[in-house]
């Protein structure tokens, strides 16, 4: 029984990664558009993860742009930091050359990982993903706790989609 729910795990992450698949297009002027509201430096790469929020201020929440720049795709974890804390829920998958947002409160440690012929890998963030901060931004209601914002998402409905979560991109609306 072990052994089967194994292997069905394994096919259901194999077609979810064969289903990220790339739409090969160049850097465009969404990308640009999204590149140019990156502003701040509050995270870090440390090993094999990536650390959101390295100064740990809890407060108003961090949003942070993540780009996929690998030719594979890549599952996002947050990574358990304390002796047994859970991370359950919070993997997501980000296809080749798309955006993920996340809202960050506090210290968020990120790892990265990917299918290796069958088998899930540990990945090293820094080759597979770019992070950016976003420096002014606005909730229209404030997140008690981090939280996805936008997942996987090409770069023409990477903003908008953003916005319909009620994040205000200062940036654009000037």
């Amino acid at each position: 029984m072990r052994k089967l729910m194994f292997r069905l795990f394994v096919i259901i992450m194999v077609s979810l990664s064969l289903a990220a698949c790339s739409d090969g297009s160049k850097s465009t002027v969404d990308e640009q558009a999204i590149h140019a509201l990156c502003d701040g430096d509050n995270y870090k790469a440390d090993l094999f993860d990536v650390i959101l929020n390295k100064n740990g201020v809890r407060g108003d929440p961090e949003l942070f742009f993540i780009h996929n720049i690998s030719q594979t795709p890549v599952w996002l974890n947050k990574a358990a930091t304390k002796t047994g804390e859970a991370s359950a829920g919070w993997a997501s998958l980000i296809a080749v050359n798309r955006w993920s947002a996340l809202a960050v409160t506090g210290n968020f440690h990120l790892t990265c990982s990917g299918m290796d012929n069958g088998r899930l890998k540990t990945l090293d963030c820094s080759q597979f993903i770019k992070v950016c901060d976003v420096a002014q931004v606005r909730y229209e209601m404030k997140p008690s706790d981090s939280y996805w914002v936008a997942e996987s998402q090409l770069p023409k409905s990477f903003l908008s989609r953003i916005e319909k979560r009620g994040i205000i991109l200062q940036s654009i609306h000037k």
